[in-house]
């Protein structure tokens, strides 16, 4: 086999719509505190391997060798997943395939200008999640009375009314 090399390339991000809309959580810093915490951006990643070699032969194995990998490993979990992404809220990243249409992997090979078509692999990774920036502080009630008014005593009453 000659010299090889792959080609990875990120040609789309889009929102994951199954899990684009979650609601924000509250959280406690250490002083006590509290924040609102936006969800996290949930998005989908897609990707185009392309093998590149001096002979066809060579191109096709590495083809082969890639779908393999991602049939053995469909998800980036554990030690296979950053801690970074960790931290961001992913417990696991599937990689699924991806085969699009003729048209649209033409559609994208016209964008790699002077570049003739390859042989490509298109994976997707789902859900990717990036942490919400806009952290507010917020004031949460710290007592609450619960009942009718009817059975508010009279001294509750003077305080309430003041």
């Amino acid at each position: 086999m000659g010299q090889a090399s792959l080609t990875i390339f990120l040609y789309r991000i889009a929102t994951d719509r199954y899990t684009f809309n979650q609601v924000p959580t509250v959280s406690q810093d250490t002083n006590g505190k509290f924040y609102e915490v936006p969800p996290p951006q949930s998005l989908n990643l897609n990707y185009i391997m392309v093998p590149y070699s001096k002979d066809a032969e060579t191109e096709l194995v590495y083809t082969d060798q890639l779908r393999d990998l991602f049939y053995n490993i469909p998800v980036l979990k554990g030690v296979n997943l950053a801690n970074t992404l960790k931290q961001a809220g992913n417990q696991k990243i599937s990689i699924v395939p991806n085969d699009p249409p003729m048209e649209k992997i033409h559609n994208l090979w016209t964008g790699f200008s002077q570049k003739p078509y390859r042989l490509s692999l298109f994976y997707d990774l789902v859900p990717v999640f990036i942490p919400g920036r806009n952290i507010r502080p917020v004031t949460m009630t710290q007592n609450a009375q619960i009942g009718s008014p009817e059975k508010v005593s009279e001294e509750d009453k003077e305080v309430v009314d003041g």
